[in-house]
């Protein structure tokens, strides 16, 4: 049968060859093989490798919050505007209009105030619509702009763009 020495060679090649089929290379005793790593090496979700300062940027939560956009001053526009937390304190705005002009550039703002006061400040401009369609990415928190405090905004679309005093607004809805 087999001699001592020959089985003691064939265990040595066998760990041998299940050494080299794990990855292990030299002495170092470090996986390298493919699915890997060395123990310690994958830091945790939103840890960096600087100070421990950087902000964590919180996921996207996929909240997602419907506005009416009414027909004001007789304009017979309306639609909605759907917002869309996406995470990184930024909002995705997309505007729909039914009845809006073809080829009318309507300037689209979200102001300090309601759809029933006079507009307060700008707060956010939006993209222009065009053909009764925008989207963008808003610099903005979700909760931020649906605040259920003693702040109130509203999304204001312009009849056109060429007005200069004595806006005339088209259509608009409150972020409540």
């Amino acid at each position: 049968m087999f001699s001592a020495k020959r089985v003691s060679l064939l265990a040595v090649a066998s760990l041998l060859l299940v050494g080299a089929g794990c990855g292990l290379s030299g002495t170092s005793g470090t996986p390298t093989g493919p699915g890997s790593a060395a123990v310690g090496s994958n830091p945790a979700p939103g840890a960096g490798a600087g100070t421990g300062t950087e902000p964590v940027t919180p996921p996207a939560t996929g909240r997602t919050k419907t506005v009416t956009l009414r027909a004001v001053t007789g304009s017979g526009e309306y639609g909605s505007a759907t917002f869309t937390d996406v995470g990184d304190n930024e909002t995705k705005v997309t505007i729909r209009l039914a009845g809006a002009p073809k080829n009318t550039v309507q300037p689209a703002t979200i102001v300090l105030g309601d759809c029933a006061t006079s507009a307060g400040g700008v707060k956010w401009p939006l993209p222009n619509i065009i053909d009764g369609a925008a989207s963008t990415t808003l610099g903005a928190k979700f909760d931020e702009l649906f605040t259920a405090g003693s702040i109130n905004y509203s999304l204001r679309v312009k009849k056109d763009a060429v007005q200069t005093a004595g806006e005339t607004y088209a259509a608009c809805g409150d972020l409540k």
